[in-house]
C-alpha cells in the first residue's frame, strides 16, 4: 500500500531544506570545504532514509516555490539568486530522487544546480544540458514543453487528483480513515478520568493501552477540541501525556504527541505566565535524564510553537524566572529568537543576547540560518561575538560581508583579526573601490594593520579606481610608507609628483617620506618647482628638515 501523502509530504520537505541548505553553505564556501561536504553528508543520509521507505521523492518547480504532490515543501523569492527561480528559468518542471542514490550521484547533480546558481557556467553549457550529459541513474530532471497548460487545464488537473486523494481516504487508504468520530467523546471522557486518578502507575504496556485509551480509533481532531477547553488541568494532562510517551509504539509519528502539542500550544496562549511555568517545573522534576530529557520532550514541539509570543511575554521581565523559562526551551528555537534581535527594543534585545548565549547551534546550521534571515541581521549577532566560537565567527563575517549595507560590511571587518585577513580576501576586495568612503578605508585599513605585502597591491587598487575625497585618498600615502619596500615608496614618490593630484593628497605624501632617505631627491625635486603649490613645497621643506635632524642623530 502507497505512503500516506501527508508522510511523502513530509519527507520532500525535509529533504528540500536540506538542499536548500546545501546551496546556501556553498554560497559562503567552496563546495570543497568541510562545512559544504558536511552538509552534503547530511543531505544524503536524509534523503537515502526516506527513499529507502517510500521509494521516490518528486518535486514540482514553480517560479517561487518547490512542490510535492501539490503542497509547498519550499519556497524562495523570485530573484535571479533564488535557488528555485534558477532551475525554473532553465525549464525544469520537476526533479525526482528514486530509491537507491549513491553520495557521488547526488553530489554532482547538487554541484550542477550550485555552478548555474553561481553564474559559473558559460558558453554551450547550462543546467540542462549537463544533466542531459550526465545521465543520471537515480535523478530524473522533467522539463517543460514549449505549450503550457492553461490556467483551467491547471485547474481540472488539481481537482481530478484532490477527488482521488479523497476517495482513497475513504477507503481506508489514506492517513485520515473514516467512521471514528463515532468514540471519540468516550475517549476523552476516559482520558479524563484517567489524568484524574490519584494513584497514576506508569507500567508495561502503559496506562493508555491499560485504560482502553486507543487513539488509534479516535479523531484527533474532537480529542484536541475537547482537550483545549480543559484549560485548567492542561498542566496535569501534559505531564500524563508526557509520561506515556514512552510506551507508545513509535514516539516520533505518534498520537499521543499531537495532543502534547496541541496542549503545549494552549499553555502558550494561556493569559498567565504561571501555568507555563508549572508545565515546565513539572515536566523538568520528573523526566527521566533531567534537562536532556526536557529539551528532547520541547525540541519537536517548539518547531511549531508561537515563540514570538511566548518569548516577548517572557522578555518584557529581567526576573530570573521568566529567564529560567526561556532557557529551558531548546535549540530550535534559535532560528525564532535571532529573527527577533533586530526589532525589540534594547532591553529585551539584552535579555535575548543572553538566552543566544545559552544555545548550542552548529556553525553549518548557523550559516543556513543568516543566508534564510539576510545579512541585515549580522550587526545584531556581532553583539554576541565574544561568545561565539571560531566557525561561527568565521560564518558571520563572511555573510555580513556579502551584504549590500556599507554599514554592515564595515561592522564584520571590524571583528576580523589581522592574522585572518587573506582568508577573506575575495570578499574584502570589491570593498576597495566602494562608493561608500568609509567602506574603502575599512578595508584599506583591515589590509595594511595585517602589515599583508597584498595590502600595496590593494592600495593600488583604490589608487587606479579614480577621484575620491580628498581625505580619504590622502590617508594612503601613510598607508603605504607603513611598509617600507621600494614598491611602495615608488607608489607614495608618484603621489608627491602626480600634479593632478589635490595638494592635501601631496602633501601627506611628502609628510609619509619624511623618514625615509632615498626619497630626499624627489623632495628636493618639488621643493624648487618655482609653480608649484605653496603647501605642497612647504610640506616637501618640513619633510627635508626632519630628514636632515634624523641624519644629524644618526652622526652622533
Amino acid at each position: 500500500m502507497a505512503p500516506p501523502p501527508s508522510e511523502r509530504v513530509k519527507a520532500a520537505t525535509e529533504v528540500a531544506a536540506r538542499l536548500k541548505r546545501c546551496l546556501s553553505i556553498f554560497r559562503l564556501y567552496k563546495s570543497t570545504h568541510d562545512l559544504s561536504v558536511g552538509a552534503l553528508d547530511e543531505l544524503h543520509q536524509n534523503a537515502g532514509k526516506h527513499l529507502a521507505s517510500l521509494g521516490s521523492i518528486r518535486f514540482e518547480v514553480e517560479a517561487h516555490r518547490l512542490l510535492s504532490e501539490e503542497d509547498p515543501v519550499l519556497e524562495d523569492d523570485g530573484r535571479d539568486e533564488s535557488i528555485i527561480m534558477r532551475l525554473y528559468s532553465e525549464g525544469v518542471l520537476a526533479i525526482t530522487f528514486h530509491k537507491g542514490i549513491e553520495r557521488a550521484e547526488l553530489a554532482r547533480y547538487v554541484e550542477f544546480w550550485w555552478q548555474a546558481l553561481s553564474g559559473a557556467l558559460t558558453g554551450e553549457h547550462s543546467f540542462s544540458t549537463l544533466v542531459w550529459e550526465e545521465e543520471f541513474k537515480a535523478v530524473e530532471t522533467e522539463f517543460r514543453e514549449r505549450l503550457e497548460l492553461s490556467d483551467g487545464d491547471k485547474s481540472d488537473r488539481a481537482n481530478a487528483r484532490k477527488a482521488i486523494l479523497e476517495a482513497a481516504n475513504a477507503a481506508g487508504l489514506g492517513s485520515a480513515a473514516a467512521g471514528r468520530a463515532a468514540t471519540d467523546k468516550a475517549h476523552l471522557e476516559k482520558l479524563a478520568a484517567l489524568v484524574a486518578a490519584p494513584d497514576l502507575a506508569l507500567a508495561a504496556p502503559g496506562p493508555l493501552e491499560a485504560k482502553d485509551v486507543r487513539f488509534g480509533d479516535a479523531d484527533l481532531e474532537v480529542l484536541k477540541r475537547g482537550l483545549a477547553d480543559a484549560k485548567e488541568p492542561a498542566p496535569r494532562i501534559l505531564h500524563f501525556l508526557w509520561k506515556s510517551l514512552p510506551y507508545a509504539a513509535d514516539p516520533q509519528r505518534s498520537p499521543v504527541l499531537e495532543l502534547i502539542e496541541h496542549v503545549y500550544m494552549a499553555l502558550l496562549d494561556a493569559p498567565t505566565l504561571s501555568e507555563l511555568e508549572r508545565a515546565l517545573t513539572r515536566v523538568r522534576s520528573d523526566a527521566p535524564g533531567g534537562g536532556a530529557r526536557l529539551e528532547e520532550f520541547l525540541d519537536p514541539l517548539c518547531k511549531q510553537a508561537p515563540i514570538d509570543r511566548i518569548s516577548a511575554k517572557l522578555a518584557s521581565s529581567e526576573s530570573d524566572r521568566a529567564k529560567s523559562i526561556l532557557e529551558a526551551l531548546p535549540d530550535s528555537v534559535v532560528p525564532s529568537l535571532v529573527a527577533k534581535l533586530a526589532r525589540v527594543p534594547a532591553n529585551e534585545r539584552r535579555l535575548l543576547l543572553a538566552i543566544l548565549r545559552s544555545k548550542k547551534i552548529q556553525s553549518d546550521e548557523f550559516a543556513f540560518l543568516l543566508q534564510d534571515l539576510g545579512p541585515s541581521i549580522a550587526p545584531h549577532l556581532f553583539e554576541l561575538v565574544t561568545s561565539f566560537s571560531p566557525d561561527h565567527l568565521d560564518v558571520l563575517i563572511r555573510m555580513a560581508l556579502s551584504s549590500d549595507d556599507p554599514g554592515v560590511r564595515a561592522k564584520s571587518m571590524s571583528a576580523i583579526r589581522p592574522e585572518k585577513v587573506l582568508d577573506y580576501r575575495a570578499l574584502i576586495l570589491p570593498a576597495l573601490t566602494h562608493e561608500d568612503a568609509r567602506l574603502r578605508e575599512t578595508a584599506v585599513g583591515l589590509f595594511v594593520r595585517a602589515k599583508s605585502p597584498d595590502a600595496i597591491e590593494m592600495l593600488e587598487v583604490v589608487l587606479r579606481a579614480g577621484p575620491a575625497p580628498a581625505a580619504s585618498r590622502a590617508q594612503i600615502p601613510r598607508m603605504l610608507a607603513t611598509f617600507a619596500t621600494p614598491r611602495a615608496l615608488h607608489l607614495v614618490e608618484g603621489l608627491l609628483e602626480d600634479t593632478d593630484e589635490p595638494a592635501e593628497v601631496r602633501s601627506a605624501a611628502a609628510s609619509a617620506l619624511s623618514v625615509f632617505e632615498a626619497a630626499r631627491p624627489v623632495l628636493k625635486r618639488v621643493h624648487r618647482r618655482r609653480f608649484g603649490d605653496p603647501s605642497v613645497r612647504d610640506a616637501c621643506k618640513t619633510a627635508l628638515d626632519k630628514l636632515d635632524d634624523l641624519a644629524k642623530k644618526r652622526a652622533l
